[in-house]
């Protein structure tokens, strides 16, 4: 027995190991639109911005305060960011075996976890970046841990971690209601004396960080219009889901396929709360519609968890097809190990160029102006805003959120029109916001090109 148990502990480090080690060859690709727009708003926020009227993001604060947190430390270049990844990936897989051992014993914990490490960590779903899906995992999975932990001794205090903790996944990524989702399930229709009861302290829980949420935002409007509003009036056309489901089929594939089959198999030998759970957790995935590789982060605890119990149930051949799994998922992210920073971009994100050169563009932004000077990218490249330390002259830091708000454009036009931005860096066309060619009439009369960088020009408004 105790050799047993000192086999698991090793296992488990060795989970929290790869979980790590998998996401160490991409510390030094380059940093994403989200991290880098998500740190920007923190650092903003920080420095006395408030939220939601005046900083424009549509994700809930506790994303926020995560990439707040993770600057206070000094975790503040992209090799940190992606170091906070590692160890949150890290915690997920511990967790996830946690839930295993839970669910299916020792040795389903251990697979489980093992799963969970490469799954998460493949660089197909950006499991090396710190996503809002990523984070929002860990609070998931420790939701239904404590869930479990509640169902097998009672205890009323565990069922309020549970739900508190399902709550903060959502505050940290709207779609992570795949907690709340297993815990109203389990709660309701486990079979447990005075359900109502049980189920109406877990939502009431649940519902706190979100009630907390509001009330601390001080306009309850705008974060509602952010953080709710804009993902029900922006979302993309069906048409434009099915493409973009489509697009990101092979990335799920590489990072997930084989899990996925393994999954499949053990549907039918899972407990309610984990079907429960993975079923909310593909909900949550299609509802977001835009189908970004680290959406499918939100899967790898449940689908881990399912492959496990369908490993279990593989009779003798269980070590070595959970080994065989491991080694598959690991050896397709292999190829992109050696790659430098730059080559990894491009063959990850072969659509945005521009992050390739951001962190080039962004030191001369930083030598051609001083510390306070607001600055204008051409279009809303988040991530460069984050970089060269220069507060942004316009408050829509994402491409998407210019080409779906009403008026935004035009905002930016006239703040062009004011010759406002210090700098202007045209990291993309002008015509990919404003087909209309005002834009790039306002920049060819009102300002001029100072430097070119990697073919990125910079421009400064023209003397009056």
């Amino acid at each position: 027995m105790l050799a047993e148990r000192r086999i698991g502990f090793g296992l488990a480090v060795v989970a929290a190991g790869g979980a790590v080690a998998l996401r160490v060859p991409f510390l030094n690709t380059p940093l994403t639109a989200d991290e880098g727009g998500y740190a920007e708003i923190a650092r903003l926020w920080a420095h006395g911005g408030t939220l939601y009227s005046g900083l424009w993001v549509d994700r809930p604060q506790g994303l926020l305060l995560a990439f707040r947190a993770a600057l206070a430390t000094g975790a503040t270049s992209v090799a940190d960011l992606r170091l906070l990844a590692a160890a949150a990936g890290a915690t997920l897989a511990l967790l996830v075996g946690l839930v295993g051992s839970q669910l299916f014993g020792r040795r389903g914990g251990i697979v489980a976890a093992l799963l969970a490490a490469v799954a998460g960590a493949s660089p197909y779903i950006e499991g090396f970046t710190l996503s809002g899906e990523l984070l929002a995992s860990v609070a998931t999975v420790a939701a239904v841990a404590a869930l479990l932990a509640h169902v097998r001794t009672e205890a009323a205090s565990l069922l309020i971690v549970a739900g508190l903790l399902a709550g903060a996944a959502l505050m940290v990524k709207q779609s992570a209601f795949d907690a709340l989702g297993a815990g109203v399930a389990t709660v309701a229709f486990g079979g447990t004396r005075l359900a109502l009861r049980r189920l109406v302290v877990f939502v009431v829980a649940a519902a706190a960080p979100v009630v907390a949420g509001i009330a601390s935002s001080g306009n309850a409007e705008a974060w509602y219009g952010a953080v709710v509003g804009y993902g029900l009036r922006a979302g993309p056309s069906l048409a434009a889901r099915l493409a973009a489901f489509a697009t990101s089929l092979p990335a799920f594939t590489l990072a997930l396929g084989i899990v996925s089959a393994f999954a499949l198999l053990g549907w039918r030998h899972a407990p309610l709360v984990l079907r429960a759970w993975a079923s909310a957790a593909v909900v949550g995935v299609l509802v977001g519609g835009s189908f970004h590789p680290h959406y499918y982060l939100q899967l790898v605890a449940p689908l881990a968890l399912l492959a496990s119990a369908g490993l279990l149930h593989s009779g003798r051949r269980v070590l070595v097809l959970s080994a065989g799994v491991v080694a598959a998922v690991v050896l397709a992210a292999a190829p992109l190990w050696l790659l430098s920073g730059g080559a990894q971009a491009s063959w990850l994100w072969p659509g945005d160029g521009h992050l390739r050169t951001d962190a080039a563009v962004a030191r001369t932004v930083r030598a051609l102006t001083h510390a306070d000077a607001p600055v204008f990218v051409v279009w809303a490249d988040a991530d460069l805003y984050y970089l060269a330390d220069r507060p942004p002259a316009l408050r829509y830091l994402w491409l998407r959120n210019l080409l779906t708000i009403p008026g935004a454009v035009a905002v930016a036009d006239r703040m062009l029109a004011l010759r406002r931005p210090t700098v202007v860096v045209e990291a993309q066309r002008s015509s990919l916001a404003d087909p209309s060619g005002e834009t790039a009439a306002i920049l060819r009369h009102d300002y001029r090109v100072v430097r070119t960088v990697e073919g990125t020009a910079i421009l400064e408004p023209k003397r009056l």
